[in-house]
């Protein structure tokens, strides 16, 4: 194909004023990991690597603009995630989807010649590589493993289809990839394993994570290399290493997160993603017969679905207004409906419905505590009824309350004041957010379920002695 006539390498624009070039071997190694590209030989990859360009847009930078915005590269995400939307007449977002690592951005637009056909936007800090529009039409018409992806993935008849309905507001969100959290198992999407002994050096496994093109590797005993101790991934060699000045000649023991969690190789992706969500770990080992036989991460997973309640799950996590949790709690349903057309069981949902709401609960409480100053003591939040059971159907009504520490005398009154005012704002918050009062005032800002240790002992007293007849 033409793009090995390095002489003829196309300039790439500046897109933000930031990018640069990055190292073909660097290149390659990502490639070799995102679909459709790690379909190319050796040779096609090595020449389509010297076109990549890497560049930085910080959280909230609009990429493109529906109908208006030419597009001159595909963006590939190497690092972040954006969200696809479109707006109704009124300028409400009635579509939206959202990408991450390895994701494309652009495709449809270069390959039909238009403008681009969504507004892309960025949820955080965000990397991607930059294939120029030229040298990606190349690859479309030359290479068939290129064009059988994007053609399949991006037909003119689905495109049409979605913004006939989306403009009648009839659209029903789906992915236009084939959704498979419910029938696929951990095994299928594992990586393979790469391990190193808990002696190696930081050093050394930095070496080996960059020629393998890999995002962790697992640690084992030095007696037992079938037995893995824990896991060091990028992350831990940017906060931990790079972050804190370390000595790269440390054993690896040093940075590892340990132990490593694992979950069966026969877990369905669905359960697999709901443990992520729950312990925020986004590479878990695979587990077969007692013996950890690969690795699955949240990309992984993110490659095989699209729309994600995993992405989600991590905006609301990310804000910090609360006008931005009013606005994402509004996805629910839309994401819910996704899940039942894939097949989805009333349990699945269930707890998918109770990991977000728990996660848009949490925080309202990071930003109260953000407003109101911490908490004078301890306490726990207490869930009740449906909540508490792990089985609410979309948004029920609030059943809550708060257990705090019991206070010293002379700071009673400030802690009831302070928990008071705390309960309160979370009933609005949550009001805001949709869920309904409950109608026999079993929430937080009833004093009565906002109580100290003994003021809650007393009243499992009362209800316990009380005559109900």
């Amino acid at each position: 194909m033409a793009v090995k006539d390095r002489r003829k390498r196309p300039r790439v624009p500046s897109i933000n004023g930031s990018e640069h070039a990055v190292a073909p071997d660097v290149a390659v190694a990502f490639l070799k990991n995102t679909m459709p590209f790690r379909e190319l030989d050796d040779d096609a990859l090595r020449d389509l690597a010297l076109h990549c360009k890497i560049d930085f847009f910080p959280k909230g930078t609009r990429l493109l603009t529906y109908n208006e915005s030419e597009i001159t590269h595909l963006f590939l995400v190497q690092r972040g995630g954006v969200r696809a939307f479109i707006t109704d007449d009124d300028g409400e977002i009635v579509l939206k989807d959202y990408r991450g690592v390895g994701s494309n951005i652009g495709a449809l637009g270069i390959i039909r010649e238009t403008k681009a056909n969504l507004n892309i936007e960025t949820i955080e800090d965000t990397f991607c590589y930059l294939i120029p529009r030229d040298i990606f039409k190349e690859l479309v018409r030359n290479e068939s493993a290129i064009s059988h992806f994007y053609l399949k993935s991006f037909s003119d008849n689905v495109v049409a289809t979605a913004y006939t309905e989306l403009r009648k507001n009839k659209l029903t969100r789906r992915s236009t990839e084939e959704l498979l959290l419910f029938n696929t198992k951990a095994a299928e999407l594992s990586k393979p394993l790469f391990s190193v002994s808990a002696t190696t050096s930081i050093q050394e496994c930095g070496v080996i994570m960059a020629r393998q093109g890999i995002g962790s590797l697992l640690v084992y005993v030095d007696e037992d290399p079938g037995s893995m101790i824990g896991i060091i991934t990028d992350t831990d060699f940017r906060t931990k290493v790079i972050a804190e000045g370390r000595d790269t000649r440390e054993p690896v023991s040093s940075i590892m997160s340990s132990p490593l969690k694992t979950v069966p190789a026969d877990m369905l992706c669905f359960d697999v993603l709901l443990k992520m969500m729950t312990t925020s770990i986004h590479h878990l080992g695979v587990e077969q017969s007692g013996r950890v036989t690969g690795v699955i991460t949240s990309h992984d997973i993110m490659v095989q679905q699209g729309n994600s309640p995993y992405y989600l799950f991590k905006e609301i996590a990310a804000q910090s207004e609360f006008e931005g949790l009013y606005l994402l709690s509004e996805k629910i349903s839309g994401l819910v409906r996704n899940i039942i057309n894939e097949g989805a069981k009333a349990g699945d949902i269930a707890r998918m419905i109770a990991l977000i709401n728990e996660r848009i609960i949490a925080q309202i409480l990071i930003l109260l505590h953000r407003q109101l100053g911490p908490a004078p003591v301890r306490y726990s939040w207490l869930m009740f009824g449906s909540e508490g059971r792990i089985e609410q159907t979309f948004k029920t009504d609030q059943d809550n309350g708060i257990v705090y520490e019991e206070p010293n005398p002379d700071q009673r009154a400030e802690v009831e004041k302070y928990f008071g005012v705390f309960g309160e704002q979370a009933t609005y918050h949550l009001l805001k957010c949709g869920y309904p009062s409950c109608p026999d005032n079993v929430m937080v800002s009833n004093p009565e379920w906002c109580q100290s240790i003994t003021g809650w002992k007393e009243q499992f007293g009362k209800w316990i002695e009380q005559d109900e007849s």
